[in-house]
């Protein structure tokens, strides 16, 4: 029984980890091949045509599948529908020319194995809100604009250098202008770009204690824009914006974690995880999820999900945290007992997986000898077992150092 058993453990584990190599090597490393196509020379000539129209094409002339991130795309203004109005790039290699295109939407590019991924600049992803056409002009205005300590006033060469007559906002208090005595600091004689500046400008203001960050927001009235303001906060209070964000999810069966990352990244936050809080979850709850929202915030939907599971969210400067709340550690140890009592543990196996230095434990419960029709045969050996061990006991030797009662 027991031969039998271990060997039908390792084959099982074997198996498994043979189809999860065969399904890591399914991604073949295209990577050089890539790298070499960027390095070729580029043409493009684009005219008033969409994101999607513009990667689609893209692909088919470098010959290489194009990813864009859905979390960058939900921070421009139209989504995958936000248009570049005329681009013409020749005589650079692709990889240049790449950049260029992307660096209008504040869009970055990286390579894969078998695909270039299309990401959101630090300074796209911490805009709380989908930005307006304003506001990404506005922001791309800042990724591109240089500044040196050739002017003291801060704020003032900002807006000489973009062109765009900012305003100033710290911790929800206009100034009229940035800190000299901070900007002195921070401005050297090499130009840096204007949004590394503000990065810096933002950690002098707050200090370490409460890292800072900022963002940009236009008013807008009759589409044009009556104020167009740099806002500089902690980023704690960053977040607490990114989760007031409204948001249509509709989520059918799908795993908590799965779920979970969506918003994350929907909010633009890390999100990190108490190690084995999810295996707390009965099983068919931690993989068949469903959540339906109409323009509520990602804090609601989070608040929901963790209503629904048990689990517990917090966040700070880092990102969102998820843990097992108190009541899912209750209602888990409650049911891990009742499992326990009613299919109670019989032997534990250790297996070597063949061709590795690894072993796994193998737990074997009563329901596991039913099912293969060997709960008579276990009743047998246990009994032989018993009988043995008393007999062992009936001939150990009396004397030696053993106490006497």
């Amino acid at each position: 029984m027991t031969n039998f058993r271990r060997s039908l453990m390792i084959t099982i584990i074997f198996y498994a980890i043979l189809v999860s190599a065969t399904a890591f090597s399914q991604v073949p490393d295209n990577s050089m091949l890539i790298e070499k196509a960027l390095d070729d020379p580029a043409q493009i000539n684009f005219r008033n045509v969409s994101l999607e129209e513009a990667f689609d094409k893209l692909g088919k002339t470098i010959g290489v599948k194009f990813d864009v991130e859905p979390a960058a795309l939900g921070q421009l203004p139209y989504g995958r529908l936000t248009e570049l109005s005329a681009v013409q790039l020749q005589g650079m290699a692709w990889r240049d020319a790449l950049g260029e295109l992307l660096k209008p939407l504040a869009l970055r590019f990286q390579t894969g194995k078998d695909r270039i991924y299309i990401l959101g600049t630090v300074e796209l992803m911490r805009q709380p809100q989908r930005l307006n056409l304003v506001e990404l002009d506005a922001l791309v205005k800042l990724q591109n604009s240089n500044l040196n300590d050739g002017e003291d006033k801060l704020l003032e060469q900002i807006r000489q250098v973009t062109g765009i007559s900012f305003g100033l906002i710290e911790n929800g208090r206009r100034r009229e202008k940035a800190d000299e005595d901070l900007t002195k600091k921070i401005l050297g004689r090499l130009p840096q770009p204007a949004s590394e500046i503000l990065d810096l400008y933002g950690k002098k203001v707050f200090g370490s204690d409460a890292p800072a960050s900022w963002y940009v927001k236009a008013e807008l009235k009759a589409g044009r824009a009556e104020n167009i303001d740099i806002i500089i906060l902690p980023v704690q209070k960053l977040n607490d914006l990114k989760l007031e964000r409204r948001i249509n999810i509709e989520f059918k069966d799908q795993p908590a974690q799965t779920i979970l990352h969506d918003l994350a990244q929907q909010a633009g936050m890390d999100i990190r995880y108490e190690p084995g809080c999810f295996y707390l979850l009965d099983k068919n709850l931690r993989d068949n999820c469903s959540l339906v929202m109409r323009g509520g915030a990602i804090k609601s939907a989070l608040e929901a999900l963790a209503g629904m599971t048990g689990l517990a969210y917090s966040y700070d400067e880092k990102g969102i945290y998820v843990e097992a709340g108190d009541t899912l550690k209750q209602s888990a140890v409650k049911r891990i007992e009742t499992v326990t009592y009613a299919n109670p543990l019989i032997l534990t196996l250790t297996a070597r997986i063949p061709g590795t230095e690894y072993e796994s434990m193998i737990l074997i419960r009563e329901e596991d000898l039913k099912e293969e029709d060997l709960l008579v045969k276990w009743d047998l050996v246990k009994e032989q077992i018993i009988r043995d061990f008393i007999q062992y006991l009936r001939n150990y030797p009396s004397g030696g150092t053993a106490e006497k009662k």
